[in-house]
C-alpha cells in the first residue's frame, strides 16, 4: 500500500513540476498551427493534382485530419481553451503522421509540408 501512495505523490510532483505554457508560448503554438494547416492544404492541392500515389486514400486522410486538428487546435489555443492542452497531444501526433505520410512519398515539393508538420509536432508537444 505504501509503494502506491508514493507512487502517487511522485505523480502529484512530476505534474505540479511541468511549467505551464507561456502566453508567447500559446501565441506561437496558435500561428505554428495555423501555418501547418495552410501548408497542408498547399500539399493536399498539389497531391491531389499530382494523382498516382499521392492520391492513395490514406495519404489524403491524413493530410485532411492535419489541416482540420491544426486549425482546431489553432483557435482553442487563440482563446485558451480548457482543452487546448489535449487537442495539442492529437495535435503533435496527427502532425508526425502527416509528416511520415509525405516524407513515404519521397517528393521534394512536399519537403515545406514535412518541415511544418514536424515544426508544428514539436510546439505542440511542449
Amino acid at each position: 500500500m505504501k509503494t502506491k501512495g508514493l507512487v502517487f505523490a511522485l505523480c502529484l510532483l512530476t505534474i505540479s513540476a511541468m511549467p505551464a505554457m507561456s502566453e508567447h508560448s500559446k501565441k506561437a503554438c496558435s500561428t505554428e498551427c495555423s501555418s501547418c494547416a495552410e501548408t497542408c492544404r498547399k500539399a493536399l492541392d498539389y497531391c491531389l493534382k499530382k494523382g498516382s500515389s499521392h492520391r492513395q486514400p490514406e495519404h489524403l486522410k491524413v493530410l485532411k485530419d492535419c489541416i482540420t486538428v491544426c486549425k482546431a487546435n489553432s483557435e482553442l489555443r487563440t482563446r485558451d481553451s480548457k482543452y487546448a492542452d489535449e487537442m495539442s497531444r492529437l495535435c503533435a501526433k496527427v502532425c508526425t503522421d502527416c509528416a511520415a505520410s509525405c516524407t513515404g512519398l519521397n517528393d521534394p515539393e512536399l519537403k515545406n509540408c514535412i518541415a511544418e508538420c514536424k515544426n508544428c509536432a514539436e510546439c505542440c508537444s511542449n
